[in-house]
């Protein structure tokens, strides 16, 4: 499942974003727009740096990082940005090339790998630093956690600064799941990168965080103008990443951000089960709806339900709403329901398919998990940047 982008030699590192939004200032910034906008940073203009983005790397009116960053006097040098392969798409990326802005005709280095390891000598030299301005999904298994990982690490290695401009976690403030970081860590991406420099990599970056501005974890959408921050499907696009690393069943998202979750026509679940899974998903705080999909690459017809969540993503549980669902598929015998290979590095360990393989009991798996986030809870707390603390979701499965 991939998506094939023709791109010309001469591109645009974003969408056009000529239509603008409304000039109302936002009572809450972004890392990006504190880094061009407090004196305190400007001592950073004297460097050469790296930029590494992700196709929504924009601000709350819609201007682009690379040019805040140059209309504010920052050397930018190069740019990397991180494009994913979307869920649901059939044919197969290109590999990582190396273009031109169109704008600024800057260097851009296209990632269709969430790594900068084997070109980091070539990004890395003539510069003094970089800059991460990448939103993430909210969960652990993004690929802009393993980015910034990789970003840590060559920037250790080759003794660079590395900037990180923190965003808001769009799926909010709540610790849940296995891993050692938890699948779903209620953290933002900037205290991310001060834990995985403090407790997991074997040597330091030369690290500086960029706080967002006026805002509490506790009411994450407060102060926010209309922007790049998509609240909107946040935990229906997540969960659907998730489902996706079972088999057979095959997911698909919407341009909307709508996501579905569908059944080989040959594999259908009964009339009964359809039934009970829509009730399920209805005490999940899921709206249902039916839906069908032809595979192209596949040249298969895929019936099954359009979902959406009624609930604020903050506090609905995504790894009960997991946990539940594929505890009823594995129950069913008009379906045959496996994990795909990348199942355990998608949860972090091995647990959750232990248990969806019926190998432990819900019991075994619960103390496990929620031990392990125990641990990362106390671990993280001298990294955190913005109170309250992210609170614990209790593991439990949700029955009609």
């Amino acid at each position: 499942m991939y998506l094939t982008l023709m791109l010309p030699k001469m591109i645009s590192l974003y969408n056009d974003h000529t239509e603008r939004f409304e000039r109302i200032t936002p009572k809450v910034q972004l890392g990006i727009q504190a880094l061009v906008t407090d004196s305190a940073y400007a001592h950073l203009k004297s460097l050469n740096l790296g930029l590494v983005v992700g196709p929504d790397s924009v601000d709350q009116h819609k201007n682009r990082t690379l040019d805040l960053l140059l209309e504010n006097g920052f050397a930018v040098k190069k740019v990397a940005m991180h494009i994913a392969t979307p869920v649901g798409c059939d044919a197969p990326a290109p590999q990582q090339f190396t273009t031109l802005d169109t704008a600024t005709k800057l260097p851009l280095l296209q990632l269709r790998e969430p790594t900068l390891a084997a070109h980091a000598p070539r990004f890395f030299s003539d510069i003094d630093g970089v800059i991460f301005d990448v939103g993430m999904s909210g969960l652990r298994s993004d690929h802009t956690v393993s980015l910034l990982t990789d970003v840590l690490q060559e920037a250790a290695k080759l003794k660079k600064k590395v900037i990180i401009t923190d965003r808001i976690n769009p799926l909010g403030p709540c610790m849940e799941g296995p891993g050692e970081i938890p699948l779903r860590p209620g953290i933002t991406i900037a205290e991310l990168g001060r834990f995985l420099n403090t407790h997991v990599l074997s040597n330091r970056a030369d690290l500086t965080t960029i706080s967002l501005q006026g805002w509490h974890r506790d009411e994450p959408l407060r102060g926010l103008s209309a922007g790049p921050e998509r609240f909107e499907g946040a935990f229906d696009r997540s969960l659907l990443e998730l489902l996706s690393s079972l088999k057979p069943l095959e997911v698909t998202l919407g341009t909307q951000g709508e996501a579905s979750l569908l059944f080989p026509q040959d594999e259908q679940p009964s009339t009964w089960e359809y039934n009970y899974l829509r009730e399920l998903c209805d005490k999940l705080g899921l709206v249902t709806s039916e839906h069908s999909y032809w595979s192209k690459e596949k040249k298969r017809l895929y019936k099954g339900i359009k979902i959406s969540s009624r609930l604020d993503a903050g506090n609905a549980s995504i790894v009960n709403t997991l946990l539940t669902l594929t505890r009823f598929l594995s129950q069913r015998k008009s379906v045959v329901v496996s994990c795909t290979p990348a199942f355990d590095s998608v949860m972090g360990d091995d647990e959750v398919r232990r248990f969806f393989e019926h190998m432990i009991g819900f019991d075994t798996l619960k103390s496990k998990v929620e031990k392990s986030v125990s641990r990362f809870a106390r671990k993280v707390r001298n990294c955190l940047l913005y109170k309250p603390f992210p609170e614990a979701h209790a593991l439990q499965i949700i029955r009609v």
